[in-house]
């Protein structure tokens, strides 16, 4: 199984657009019941947005859309561009065999 996890900086220069005390992602613990992780991947790059529409469509995407008021919706529209990292982490799993 696959599983692709927001890593701990991802979107943290979205969050510090719009948020007076950003934080960063929680670090969770990758143990799930009946499964071994086998592999674990960081895929860390940067997004550079030059239009405000581009930066909505971001915005839309997340959740903080819909978890913040309208004043931090008006902070977004004043910006012209926006630098963000991104940042996943890809977890690979396998099923543990089950002795008997």
């Amino acid at each position: 199984m696959l599983m692709v996890i927001p890593g701990q900086q991802h979107l943290l220069g979205l969050k510090e657009a719009i948020y007076d005390v950003p934080y960063p992602n929680a670090v969770c613990d990758y143990t799930l019941e009946g499964l071994e992780l086998i592999r674990a991947d960081y895929v860390d790059s940067w997004l550079k947005l030059n239009q405000p529409k581009d930066i909505q469509n971001l915005f839309q995407m997340t959740p903080y859309y819909y978890k913040t008021g309208r004043e931090e919706h008006a902070k977004l529209e004043l910006l012209s561009s926006l630098s963000t990292q991104i940042s996943f982490e890809v977890l690979q799993y396998r099923a543990i065999a089950q002795t008997t």
